[in-house]
């Protein structure tokens, strides 16, 4: 079950001096591996996934840390440390050319677009600079705006219908959820569209190589829809005891 993907994983990061984590990174990341895969995470993958995260320390030491374990893990998945690497340089470097974002925020963004298999990151990365204009223009803001919208960015849909959805969930939630800011109301409708959006693909009559990658944005979903359920209680939790 999922708790024992947790101790597995907490052991086996250990084992190999696996950066040191809080508990909701490891969890997160036995979470997405556990959820894509069905079965606990093994000593060559935890291996593997340390190659990765190294890699992306010595091309990016100050912005790597342990917060992108989960993601890195996901890499480890689907790409050697080499091809990993090569690709998320290509995604940052594409939206750092494009001005989008904080650096940070960048990095978040392009560890995403660089994930999905026989994709372009470059390309991906000008489809998100899109997206990302269109949802400033609806007034959609957050610390971490663009790495929310990597997720629906990878979706072949228009990038004006998905801001304007988004900003529709985004006040719909406001007014359901006394004390929920605006930025947190944003990530949770970011999440909802995007997991609305794969379920109505995931019934059309696609091509093969477009369908392939419905799992692989169901998984980064869960990824998002952890890390705004935590912000979300703890929102709720402080409005709670304010009032």
């Amino acid at each position: 079950d999922l708790h024992s993907a947790y101790l597995n994983f907490g052991t086996l990061a250990r084992k190999h001096k696996l950066p040191r984590a809080n508990t909701t990174w490891l969890l997160l990341a036995a979470t997405l591996h556990f959820t894509e895969h069905r079965q606990l995470i093994e000593d060559h993958q935890a291996a593997h996934l340390k190659r990765v995260y190294k890699s992306w320390r010595r091309q990016h030491f100050f912005l790597t840390n342990a917060a992108y374990l989960p993601l890195a893990l996901l890499h480890s998945l689907h790409h050697d440390a080499r091809t990993s690497t090569q690709r998320l340089e290509l995604a940052y470097l594409t939206l750092k050319s494009l001005k989008s974002s904080h650096q940070s925020d960048r990095y978040g963004a392009a560890q995403i677009l660089s994930l999905l298999p026989q994709t372009d990151p470059a390309e991906l990365a000008t489809r998100l600079d899109r997206l990302h204009t269109a949802a400033r223009a609806n007034k959609l803001r957050s610390r971490t705006l663009l790495t929310h919208l990597a997720v629906p960015a990878c979706l072949p849909l228009p990038s004006q219908a998905i801001a304007d959805r988004i900003a529709h969930l985004r006040d719909e939630l406001r007014s359901h959820t006394k004390g929920l800011p605006k930025a947190t109301a944003t990530s949770v409708a970011i999440s909802l569209t995007s997991e609305e959006a794969v379920f109505a693909l995931s019934t059309q009559d696609l091509p093969p190589a477009s369908l392939a990658l419905l799992p692989h944005l169901q998984s980064l979903i869960v990824a998002q829809q952890a890390a705004t359920t935590a912000a979300v209680i703890a929102s709720t939790t402080a409005a709670a005891a304010a009032g």
